[in-house]
């Protein structure tokens, strides 16, 4: 039995980034924070995006979530990428003072 929440894509659904919503909760529960005061979700060329202050903690995600394969997660690049709604979040390396 897997006790790991599911995360799910409805390309109906909008926002389209609400499933991720349920990861930056997570994140923001353990410490993290939205890097902006603005907004949680902002958008720009590439699409959608949530800017977190501090970096990703993706080993607390996994135990956490069943992480589908069209989540990557780019820990290199400290952010969660999603291809199919070309929404990501980011983690705090990309936060520019």
């Amino acid at each position: 039995m897997n006790s790991k929440i599911r995360i799910d894509y409805d390309a109906a659904a909008r926002p389209v980034y609400l499933h991720l919503e349920p990861l930056v909760e997570k994140l923001i529960e353990n410490g993290n924070a939205v890097a902006t005061t603005q907004y949680r979700w902002g958008e720009n060329r590439t699409g959608w995006f949530c800017q977190l202050s501090k970096p990703i903690d993706f080993a607390f995600l996994e135990q956490i979530f069943d992480i589908p394969d069209f989540l990557i997660l780019n820990r290199e690049g400290d952010a969660i990428e999603c291809a199919r709604s070309w929404a990501t979040i980011y983690g705090g390396t990309h936060v520019r003072g």
